[in-house]
Protein backbone atom coordinates (compact mmCIF):
# COMPACT_ATOMS: atom_id res chain seq x y z
CA UNK A 1 0.00 0.00 0.00
CA UNK A 2 1.07 3.57 -0.88
CA UNK A 3 2.66 5.35 2.00
CA UNK A 4 2.76 9.46 2.10
CA UNK A 5 5.00 11.42 4.40
CA UNK A 6 2.66 13.53 6.64
CA UNK A 7 4.49 16.88 7.32
CA UNK A 8 2.28 19.82 8.98
CA UNK A 9 2.68 22.30 6.75
CA UNK A 10 0.71 23.74 4.02
CA UNK A 11 2.08 23.86 0.59
CA UNK A 12 3.10 26.88 -1.56
CA UNK A 13 0.08 29.43 -1.72
CA UNK A 14 -1.17 29.96 -4.96
CA UNK A 15 -3.78 32.55 -6.45
CA UNK A 16 -6.07 31.05 -9.09
CA UNK A 17 -6.90 33.52 -12.52
CA UNK A 18 -9.91 33.68 -14.63
CA UNK A 19 -13.07 32.92 -13.72
CA UNK A 20 -12.91 29.28 -12.60
CA UNK A 21 -11.49 31.01 -9.21
CA UNK A 22 -15.47 31.82 -8.73
CA UNK A 23 -16.00 28.59 -7.33
CA UNK A 24 -14.55 28.49 -3.90
CA UNK A 25 -17.65 30.69 -3.38
CA UNK A 26 -20.03 27.91 -4.40
CA UNK A 27 -22.06 25.43 -2.73
CA UNK A 28 -20.26 21.82 -2.60
CA UNK A 29 -22.77 19.09 -3.24
CA UNK A 30 -23.18 15.88 -1.29
CA UNK A 31 -20.41 13.83 -2.72
CA UNK A 32 -17.95 16.15 -2.44
CA UNK A 33 -15.00 14.99 -0.05
CA UNK A 34 -15.70 16.48 3.90
CA UNK A 35 -12.31 18.58 5.13
CA UNK A 36 -13.33 20.05 8.12
CA UNK A 37 -11.56 23.18 7.35
CA UNK A 38 -13.13 26.77 6.35
CA UNK A 39 -13.91 26.73 2.65
CA UNK A 40 -12.68 24.36 0.02
CA UNK A 41 -9.33 22.47 1.07
CA UNK A 42 -9.03 20.59 -2.13
CA UNK A 43 -8.98 21.49 -5.88
CA UNK A 44 -11.75 18.79 -7.16
CA UNK A 45 -13.98 20.26 -4.24
CA UNK A 46 -12.97 24.12 -5.67
CA UNK A 47 -14.39 23.63 -9.46
CA UNK A 48 -17.09 21.41 -9.22
CA UNK A 49 -19.06 23.61 -8.13
CA UNK A 50 -18.58 25.59 -11.70
CA UNK A 51 -18.73 22.29 -13.66
CA UNK A 52 -21.74 21.50 -11.98
CA UNK A 53 -23.50 25.22 -13.04
CA UNK A 54 -22.52 24.40 -16.62
CA UNK A 55 -18.61 25.88 -17.43
CA UNK A 56 -17.65 23.24 -20.18
CA UNK A 57 -13.98 24.30 -19.74
CA UNK A 58 -14.01 23.12 -16.26
CA UNK A 59 -16.14 19.99 -16.82
CA UNK A 60 -13.37 19.06 -19.18
CA UNK A 61 -10.83 19.91 -16.23
CA UNK A 62 -12.78 17.80 -14.13
CA UNK A 63 -13.02 14.73 -16.18
CA UNK A 64 -9.71 15.15 -16.67
CA UNK A 65 -9.16 14.85 -12.66
CA UNK A 66 -11.32 11.84 -12.60
CA UNK A 67 -8.82 9.96 -15.80
CA UNK A 68 -5.82 10.78 -14.00
CA UNK A 69 -7.52 10.33 -10.20
CA UNK A 70 -5.89 13.75 -9.50
CA UNK A 71 -6.85 15.38 -6.47
CA UNK A 72 -10.14 12.59 -6.25
CA UNK A 73 -10.23 8.83 -6.68
CA UNK A 74 -9.70 7.76 -10.63
CA UNK A 75 -12.81 6.62 -12.23
CA UNK A 76 -12.95 6.27 -15.69
CA UNK A 77 -17.19 6.00 -15.57
CA UNK A 78 -17.03 9.72 -14.12
CA UNK A 79 -14.34 11.40 -16.69
CA UNK A 80 -16.67 9.81 -19.36
CA UNK A 81 -19.80 11.63 -18.03
CA UNK A 82 -17.77 14.78 -17.51
CA UNK A 83 -15.78 14.72 -20.97
CA UNK A 84 -19.36 14.45 -22.73
CA UNK A 85 -21.00 17.13 -20.70
CA UNK A 86 -18.23 19.45 -21.74
CA UNK A 87 -18.09 18.02 -25.53
CA UNK A 88 -21.69 18.19 -26.08
CA UNK A 89 -21.62 21.85 -25.59
CA UNK A 90 -18.85 22.17 -27.62
CA UNK A 91 -15.42 22.47 -26.08
CA UNK A 92 -12.70 21.16 -28.76
CA UNK A 93 -10.52 20.16 -25.93
CA UNK A 94 -13.45 17.67 -24.25
CA UNK A 95 -14.28 16.59 -27.54
CA UNK A 96 -10.74 15.53 -28.20
CA UNK A 97 -10.49 13.85 -25.03
CA UNK A 98 -14.12 12.13 -25.65
CA UNK A 99 -12.40 10.66 -28.97
CA UNK A 100 -9.35 9.59 -28.30
CA UNK A 101 -11.49 7.69 -25.25
CA UNK A 102 -13.30 5.84 -27.29
CA UNK A 103 -10.59 5.09 -29.61
CA UNK A 104 -8.69 2.75 -27.74
CA UNK A 105 -5.63 3.90 -28.21
CA UNK A 106 -5.37 5.78 -24.62
CA UNK A 107 -3.57 3.02 -22.28
CA UNK A 108 -5.28 2.52 -19.46
CA UNK A 109 -9.09 3.27 -20.73
CA UNK A 110 -11.60 -0.49 -19.94
CA UNK A 111 -11.71 -2.05 -23.34
CA UNK A 112 -15.63 -1.90 -23.07
CA UNK A 113 -15.46 2.13 -24.02
CA UNK A 114 -13.70 0.90 -27.60
CA UNK A 115 -16.36 2.61 -30.28
CA UNK A 116 -14.71 3.53 -33.63
CA UNK A 117 -17.93 5.34 -34.59
CA UNK A 118 -17.53 7.82 -31.43
CA UNK A 119 -13.83 8.27 -31.94
CA UNK A 120 -14.91 9.51 -35.76
CA UNK A 121 -17.78 11.61 -34.56
CA UNK A 122 -15.73 13.58 -31.81
CA UNK A 123 -12.48 14.09 -32.94
CA UNK A 124 -14.31 15.20 -36.26
CA UNK A 125 -16.29 18.07 -34.06
CA UNK A 126 -12.52 18.74 -32.60
CA UNK A 127 -11.64 19.17 -35.87
CA UNK A 128 -8.84 20.43 -38.07
CA UNK A 129 -10.99 23.89 -38.75
CA UNK A 130 -9.80 24.93 -34.98
CA UNK A 131 -6.61 24.39 -35.53
CA UNK A 132 -6.16 25.93 -39.10
CA UNK A 133 -7.85 29.25 -37.95
CA UNK A 134 -4.95 28.89 -35.04
CA UNK A 135 -2.28 28.24 -37.33
CA UNK A 136 0.28 31.48 -37.50
CA UNK A 137 1.91 30.30 -41.20
CA UNK A 138 1.44 32.23 -44.14
CA UNK A 139 -0.85 31.35 -47.18
CA UNK A 140 -0.66 27.80 -48.43
CA UNK A 141 1.38 27.97 -51.69
CA UNK A 142 1.10 24.60 -53.11
CA UNK A 143 -2.16 22.79 -51.75
CA UNK A 144 -1.44 19.53 -52.93
CA UNK A 145 -4.14 18.23 -55.11
CA UNK A 146 -4.42 14.49 -57.56
CA UNK A 147 -1.60 13.13 -55.05
CA UNK A 148 0.67 16.29 -55.30
CA UNK A 149 1.49 15.67 -51.81
CA UNK A 150 3.87 17.96 -49.77
CA UNK A 151 6.87 16.35 -48.69
CA UNK A 152 9.71 17.32 -46.47
CA UNK A 153 11.39 18.34 -49.99
CA UNK A 154 9.03 20.94 -51.32
CA UNK A 155 7.16 22.03 -47.48
CA UNK A 156 7.05 25.63 -46.94
CA UNK A 157 7.22 27.43 -44.06
CA UNK A 158 3.25 27.83 -43.85
CA UNK A 159 2.45 24.14 -44.61
CA UNK A 160 5.43 23.31 -41.42
CA UNK A 161 3.74 25.25 -39.03
CA UNK A 162 0.32 23.94 -39.85
CA UNK A 163 1.82 20.29 -39.59
CA UNK A 164 2.87 21.06 -36.73
CA UNK A 165 -0.27 22.29 -35.06
CA UNK A 166 -1.68 19.77 -36.16
CA UNK A 167 0.80 16.73 -34.67
CA UNK A 168 0.72 18.70 -31.10
CA UNK A 169 -3.23 18.50 -31.19
CA UNK A 170 -3.82 15.09 -32.62
CA UNK A 171 -0.69 13.19 -32.38
CA UNK A 172 1.38 14.30 -29.25
CA UNK A 173 -0.27 12.85 -26.55
CA UNK A 174 0.61 9.31 -27.97
CA UNK A 175 4.03 10.24 -29.90
CA UNK A 176 4.89 12.91 -27.37
CA UNK A 177 5.31 16.78 -27.92
CA UNK A 178 9.23 16.13 -28.96
CA UNK A 179 8.95 13.15 -30.59
CA UNK A 180 9.34 10.41 -27.48
CA UNK A 181 6.60 8.17 -27.75
CA UNK A 182 4.17 8.49 -23.79
CA UNK A 183 3.43 4.68 -23.72
CA UNK A 184 5.34 1.67 -24.95
CA UNK A 185 3.43 0.42 -28.09
CA UNK A 186 3.65 4.73 -29.72
CA UNK A 187 6.60 5.31 -32.08
CA UNK A 188 9.32 7.34 -30.55
CA UNK A 189 9.61 9.36 -33.63
CA UNK A 190 12.62 11.47 -32.69
CA UNK A 191 14.75 7.69 -32.20
CA UNK A 192 13.29 7.29 -35.79
CA UNK A 193 11.40 4.66 -35.20
CA UNK A 194 8.84 3.51 -38.00
CA UNK A 195 10.57 6.70 -39.70
CA UNK A 196 12.23 3.80 -42.13
CA UNK A 197 9.00 3.76 -43.82
CA UNK A 198 7.95 5.16 -47.13
CA UNK A 199 5.41 8.28 -47.41
CA UNK A 200 2.90 5.51 -48.88
CA UNK A 201 3.04 3.42 -45.84
CA UNK A 202 3.07 5.88 -42.93
CA UNK A 203 -0.12 7.66 -45.01
CA UNK A 204 -1.65 4.84 -45.41
CA UNK A 205 -1.57 3.88 -41.23
CA UNK A 206 -2.52 7.58 -40.50
CA UNK A 207 -5.34 7.38 -43.00
CA UNK A 208 -6.87 4.09 -41.86
CA UNK A 209 -5.08 2.95 -38.35
CA UNK A 210 -2.77 0.80 -37.11
CA UNK A 211 -2.77 -1.16 -34.16
CA UNK A 212 -4.21 1.26 -31.61
CA UNK A 213 -4.15 4.29 -33.10
CA UNK A 214 -7.59 5.19 -34.88
CA UNK A 215 -8.15 6.06 -38.23
CA UNK A 216 -7.85 10.04 -39.02
CA UNK A 217 -9.55 10.03 -42.34
CA UNK A 218 -13.24 11.09 -41.20
CA UNK A 219 -10.93 13.98 -38.91
CA UNK A 220 -8.15 15.26 -41.71
CA UNK A 221 -8.18 15.38 -44.87
CA UNK A 222 -5.03 13.70 -46.94
CA UNK A 223 -3.72 17.51 -47.32
CA UNK A 224 -3.56 17.98 -43.63
CA UNK A 225 -1.96 14.13 -42.98
CA UNK A 226 0.64 14.97 -45.61
CA UNK A 227 1.57 18.44 -43.80
CA UNK A 228 1.54 16.44 -40.57
CA UNK A 229 3.80 13.58 -41.89
CA UNK A 230 6.14 16.17 -43.53
CA UNK A 231 6.30 17.90 -39.70
CA UNK A 232 7.45 14.53 -38.44
CA UNK A 233 10.08 14.00 -40.49
CA UNK A 234 11.48 17.52 -40.89
CA UNK A 235 10.10 18.73 -37.60
CA UNK A 236 10.66 16.34 -35.15
CA UNK A 237 13.34 13.47 -36.86
CA UNK A 238 15.34 16.04 -38.91
CA UNK A 239 15.39 16.40 -42.73
CA UNK A 240 17.20 12.91 -42.69
CA UNK A 241 15.07 11.08 -40.05
CA UNK A 242 17.77 10.08 -38.22
CA UNK A 243 17.87 6.43 -37.31
CA UNK A 244 18.33 7.15 -33.66
CA UNK A 245 18.51 10.01 -31.16
CA UNK A 246 21.09 12.70 -31.14
CA UNK A 247 23.42 13.17 -28.12
CA UNK A 248 21.28 16.42 -27.60
CA UNK A 249 18.10 14.55 -28.04
CA UNK A 250 19.12 12.23 -25.51
CA UNK A 251 20.33 14.48 -23.52
CA UNK A 252 17.31 16.02 -22.88
CA UNK A 253 15.10 13.21 -22.62
CA UNK A 254 17.75 11.59 -19.64
CA UNK A 255 17.63 14.97 -17.70
CA UNK A 256 13.69 14.87 -18.30
CA UNK A 257 13.76 11.29 -17.09
CA UNK A 258 15.51 12.45 -13.93
CA UNK A 259 13.26 15.42 -13.60
CA UNK A 260 10.04 13.00 -13.83
CA UNK A 261 11.53 10.85 -10.41
CA UNK A 262 12.36 13.98 -8.65
CA UNK A 263 9.02 15.53 -8.88
CA UNK A 264 7.26 12.58 -8.56
CA UNK A 265 9.21 11.85 -5.39
CA UNK A 266 9.37 14.96 -3.57
CA UNK A 267 6.46 17.78 -5.05
CA UNK A 268 3.94 15.53 -6.56
CA UNK A 269 2.08 14.67 -3.12
CA UNK A 270 0.90 18.64 -3.25
CA UNK A 271 1.07 19.25 -6.90
CA UNK A 272 0.22 16.28 -8.02
CA UNK A 273 1.68 13.56 -10.44
CA UNK A 274 0.23 15.03 -13.54
CA UNK A 275 0.52 18.82 -12.05
CA UNK A 276 -2.64 19.21 -10.82
CA UNK A 277 -3.03 20.01 -7.24
CA UNK A 278 -3.87 18.49 -4.78
CA UNK A 279 -4.79 21.14 -2.28
CA UNK A 280 -6.23 24.65 -3.92
CA UNK A 281 -3.27 26.45 -2.02
CA UNK A 282 -0.70 24.44 -4.28
CA UNK A 283 0.11 25.62 -7.40
CA UNK A 284 -1.62 23.46 -10.38
CA UNK A 285 1.58 23.80 -12.85
CA UNK A 286 -0.77 21.74 -15.60
CA UNK A 287 -3.28 24.89 -15.15
CA UNK A 288 0.01 27.21 -15.93
CA UNK A 289 0.13 28.48 -12.38
CA UNK A 290 3.17 30.12 -11.68
CA UNK A 291 4.51 29.33 -14.98
CA UNK A 292 4.94 33.18 -15.58
CA UNK A 293 8.16 33.23 -13.34
CA UNK A 294 11.19 32.95 -14.18
CA UNK A 295 13.44 29.63 -13.71
CA UNK A 296 15.62 31.97 -10.92
CA UNK A 297 12.54 32.24 -9.20
CA UNK A 298 11.46 28.63 -9.23
CA UNK A 299 14.47 27.77 -8.25
CA UNK A 300 14.98 30.21 -5.80
CA UNK A 301 11.39 29.00 -4.39
CA UNK A 302 12.39 25.26 -4.45
CA UNK A 303 15.29 26.10 -3.11
CA UNK A 304 14.65 27.97 -0.24
CA UNK A 305 11.01 27.77 -0.04
CA UNK A 306 8.19 30.09 -0.42
CA UNK A 307 5.09 31.18 1.93
CA UNK A 308 4.55 27.84 4.10
CA UNK A 309 6.76 25.40 1.56
CA UNK A 310 9.95 24.21 3.03
CA UNK A 311 12.84 24.65 1.47
CA UNK A 312 14.56 21.45 -0.08
CA UNK A 313 18.27 23.28 -0.41
CA UNK A 314 19.85 20.45 1.90
CA UNK A 315 18.23 17.65 0.12
CA UNK A 316 18.20 18.22 -3.77
CA UNK A 317 20.91 19.68 -5.49
CA UNK A 318 21.35 22.59 -7.45
CA UNK A 319 21.31 20.72 -10.75
CA UNK A 320 18.67 18.52 -9.41
CA UNK A 321 16.35 21.64 -9.19
CA UNK A 322 17.03 22.47 -11.90
CA UNK A 323 15.95 19.08 -14.05
CA UNK A 324 12.60 19.52 -11.46
CA UNK A 325 11.81 23.15 -13.00
CA UNK A 326 12.29 21.62 -16.68
CA UNK A 327 10.05 18.97 -16.17
CA UNK A 328 7.14 21.60 -14.68
CA UNK A 329 7.48 23.46 -17.60
CA UNK A 330 6.37 20.72 -19.55
CA UNK A 331 3.26 19.87 -17.35
CA UNK A 332 1.14 22.13 -19.12
CA UNK A 333 1.61 21.37 -23.04
CA UNK A 334 0.94 17.78 -21.07
CA UNK A 335 -2.55 18.95 -19.56
CA UNK A 336 -3.26 20.67 -23.06
CA UNK A 337 -2.40 17.45 -25.59
CA UNK A 338 -5.39 15.22 -23.23
CA UNK A 339 -6.01 11.93 -22.03
CA UNK A 340 -3.53 10.33 -24.63
CA UNK A 341 -0.14 11.10 -22.37
CA UNK A 342 0.56 7.82 -20.30
CA UNK A 343 -0.46 7.48 -16.65
CA UNK A 344 1.50 8.70 -13.73
CA UNK A 345 0.40 7.27 -10.74
CA UNK A 346 1.46 7.56 -7.13
CA UNK A 347 4.82 6.03 -6.18
CA UNK A 348 4.92 4.20 -3.02
CA UNK A 349 6.72 6.92 -1.04
CA UNK A 350 6.49 10.76 -1.62
CA UNK A 351 5.89 13.46 0.53
CA UNK A 352 2.62 15.39 1.43
CA UNK A 353 2.14 18.28 3.55
CA UNK A 354 -0.82 18.13 6.14
CA UNK A 355 -2.75 21.45 6.47
CA UNK A 356 -2.50 23.64 9.24
CA UNK A 357 -5.62 22.97 11.29
CA UNK A 358 -6.12 19.22 9.91
CA UNK A 359 -5.98 16.65 12.89
CA UNK A 360 -4.09 13.43 12.06
CA UNK A 361 -7.16 11.45 12.20
CA UNK A 362 -8.36 13.83 9.36
CA UNK A 363 -5.64 13.36 7.53
CA UNK A 364 -5.63 9.72 7.89
CA UNK A 365 -9.20 9.33 6.74
CA UNK A 366 -7.96 9.81 3.12
CA UNK A 367 -5.92 7.17 3.43
CA UNK A 368 -3.03 5.33 5.51
CA UNK A 369 -0.98 8.69 6.50
CA UNK A 370 -2.47 10.53 4.14
CA UNK A 371 -2.75 8.96 1.11
CA UNK A 372 -5.44 9.75 -0.94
Amino acid sequence: MNKAVPILMLCALATMSGDWSRADEQPLRESAPRVRLPGPTTTFEKFLPLALEGNAEVQNFIGYMFFYGEGTEQDFEEAHTWFHRAAEQGNPAAQKNLGLFHSGAVSGVPVRYRNAKETSRWTGLAGADGVLRESPGAPLSHPPVDGDRVTAANIDKGELEIGAKIYQTFCAGCHGADGTGTYAQAPSFVRGERLEKSDEELMHSMTNGKGAMPAWNETLSQELLSYTLAYVRIGIAGPAGASRPSERSMGAMGANLNGEKLFTKFCAGCHGFNGVAYYVNSPSFALGERMEKSDHELLRSIANGIGEMPGWDNMLSPEQRREIVKFVRGLQSQFKAGIASGLRPPVSLYFRFRPIGATEREWGSAGPAGVR
